[in-house]
């Protein structure tokens, strides 16, 4: 049967990696196409020796590693994602989430010139308790600090509507971006919180410099329901003055932290400025590092 032989394809998959073996990515996509855990609906066309199967939401879109661990899962593997941790006296820790989490994680924080993290199997154990226990509570709270030691914790809570909320939340980086949105309180200037915004707790910046602590080596992530819990550690982040957290808290518009050049700023202002030039008929500028350097020295 036609299903049959798509199924077969899985090997060219390595579902480890999420890419495919050499030269065979298109029949590997016949597999992956089957499997697409954000597909939702399926219809089939039969013609003679010819079968056609359209997927809804479409799968293998948009092609990248990180969305093929996402939604194509090896046999057996997906309904285990908790596992107890032998080393660790037998306690659970979410590991197909923890892989998602820290791919997601370390893509965040190399904008902000932060190293990648490595997973610590004992922070996630201890994040899963926490938000196993935020969800059978019902509200947020904060972990026991003797517990986590020398990690800083985040926390995320998710709105959910139906059930596909929760589905997003397990398989996309909606708790990380969350978290990051909130440099809107942080000036990487000062190294301080920025006053209130829009009524928010300015406490909140926080949130955003603990993931992208550039003194951090490692990390734990618990999800439970619609909570998300982090523990970083080693160091731990959100600790010193502002001298500290303008050292380890790196700034995205920044290309070089010697250098200081806003390229967020000057990409801003190149724009504006060709637009002006056209109106009046002017070639358009390019952008000149050497030039920008200089000005900002």
């Amino acid at each position: 049967m036609t299903i049959d032989k798509w199924y077969a394809m899985k090997d060219h998959y390595n579902f480890d990696k999420g890419t495919f073996k050499k030269d065979k990515k298109k029949d590997g996509q016949k597999f992956t196409l089957m499997m697409w855990r954000a597909s939702k609906k399926v219809g089939f066309g039969i013609s003679g020796k010819f079968v056609v199967a359209w997927y809804c939401p479409k799968g293998n879109n948009p092609d990248t590693d990180n969305d093929y661990l996402k939604n194509v899962c090896e046999k057996d593997k997906c309904l285990k994602c908790l596992k107890a941790d032998k080393a660790n006296g037998d306690k659970k820790w979410n590991t197909c989430y923890n892989k998602i989490a820290l791919k997601e994680t370390n893509l965040l924080r190399k904008d902000y010139k932060a190293k990648d993290l490595k997973t610590l199997a004992t922070s996630a154990i201890g994040a899963q308790k926490h938000a196993e226990k935020l969800l059978k509570d019902g509200k947020l709270s904060d972990s026991d600090k003797t517990e986590r030691k020398d990690c800083v914790e985040t926390i995320y809570e998710h709105t959910v509507s139906k059930k596909e909320d929760l589905w997003d939340l397990n398989n996309k980086n909606i708790a990380m971006k969350s978290w990051v949105e909130n440099k809107k309180y942080y000036d990487f200037t000062s190294g301080k919180s920025t006053p209130k915004v829009d009524g928010e707790d300015k406490k909140k910046s926080n949130l955003f410099t603990g993931v992208v602590w550039k003194a951090s080596t490692e990390v734990g992530f618990g999800i439970a329901g619609k909570y998300v819990v982090a523990w970083i550690c080693n160091k731990e982040g959100n600790k010193g003055d502002s001298a500290e957290y303008i050292k380890n808290v790196g700034d995205k518009c920044i290309l070089d932290d010697d250098e200081k050049i806003n390229e967020c700023y000057n990409k801003k202002a190149l724009k504006a400025h060709n637009e002006k030039r056209i109106d009046h008929g002017t070639p358009e500028l390019e952008w000149d590092k050497e030039a920008a350097k200089a000005v900002q020295k």
